[in-house]
């Protein structure tokens, strides 16, 4: 009784061991494929949003560049070659003022400040009514590089106000020369020797990614749902199919632990097809006589072969018995 339990007991245990090494690997996967999911989907997403972020950036900035330069162009000289109206920044106090290029920016800026996007137009050289102005540290820095790269671009992402911005920053080039002219006989202008080509400030573009960000949450968190339910439906046919494999093996060797042991009444498995029913025989006289062996063709050749070519001329000689002989026939006339 003790020995019984006692393989009863191994046999439990072996059968535990062998359906967890199939069943481990499938939630150790699950746990790595989900651990994978949650560390660089968000990064993924983050990183992708502030990249789509810069470069739209970069897009209003050069559109709002092009917007100034037609402004300049085609609306200011155009009006103030009439002589009715003069172009100034302070033009909101009067009648026949409009704005300078670079006012009619800031004005567009301060429109939008409700919104995601914002856009800003400072410089180290601002005009007395912005003196008070002061730079903070990504505006300084940007100045520094795009002064010394005019053709590039500053950009970096930070925390302001609970939200997380990305700034992008190109420079503001003297392209034109009416421009220049303008800037170098006001008198109010902070400084009058510029030329084309220099850089007169930096134009910044800001945006809000805070709806970006929470989109990548959310997607990280359906791709780990999804990935924990299809790794509990895998989880579940894993272990079917190792109850179905470790059951027949556990019994497997149950049974040859007995035989070992001395026990012949065990039953293995596919013994009883032998013994479910026994094959009928066809009774020896209900066998067709074709079914009998015949000589075959060589035996034939061969005793053909031996006969000698004058056998069938040959009488056969009988033994005298006191018998009236007989007339010998040919082999061929007694066939």
């Amino acid at each position: 009784m003790a020995s019984n339990q006692t393989a009863n007991k191994g046999d439990l245990a072996a059968r535990r061991s062998l359906a967890w090494r199939i069943i481990l690997p499938v939630p150790l996967t699950i746990i790595l494929a989900i651990g994978l999911i949650w560390a660089t989907v968000p990064r993924i997403v983050a990183s992708m949003a502030m990249n789509d972020a810069g470069l739209a950036n970069q897009q209003v900035a050069t559109e709002f560049k092009t917007i100034r330069a037609y402004y300049s162009e085609y609306v200011v000289n155009k009006v103030v070659k009439g002589g009715v109206f003069t172009a100034t920044h302070d033009h909101k106090s009067n009648e026949n003022a409009i704005p300078v290029p670079a006012t009619f920016v800031h004005d567009l800026s301060a429109a939008l400040r409700d919104n995601d996007t914002t856009v800003q137009l400072y410089s180290p050289f601002p005009y007395p009514d912005r003196r008070d102005r002061k730079l903070d540290e990504f505006q300084q820095q940007a100045w520094d590089y795009l002064r010394a790269n005019p053709d590039g671009t500053y950009s970096r992402t930070e925390a302001r106000g609970g939200h997380t911005m990305v700034r992008v920053a190109v420079a503001d080039k003297m392209a034109g020369q009416s421009c220049i002219n303008c800037h170098n006989s006001d008198p109010n202008s902070p400084k009058r020797d510029w030329k084309l080509g220099d850089v007169r400030g930096v134009l910044e573009v800001a945006s809000v990614i805070d709806a970006q960000l929470a989109h990548g949450a959310t997607l990280s968190h359906l791709m780990v749902a999804g990935a924990g339910i299809i790794g509990l439906l895998l989880f579940g046919i894993t272990l079917v199919v190792a109850r179905g494999v470790t059951q027949p093996l556990t019994g497997m060797v149950r049974d040859m632990r007995k035989l070992a042991a001395g026990d012949f009444q065990v039953v293995l498995p596919g013994r009883g097809r032998a013994a479910a029913g026994p094959t009928k025989s066809v009774p020896w006289r209900k066998r067709s006589s074709c079914s009998r062996p015949r000589p075959s063709s060589r035996r034939v050749m061969r005793a053909s072969r031996k006969r000698p070519a004058n056998a069938a001329q040959q009488p056969r000689a009988r033994p005298s018995s006191g018998r009236s002989p007989m007339v010998s026939r040919p082999r061929s006339a007694m066939w």
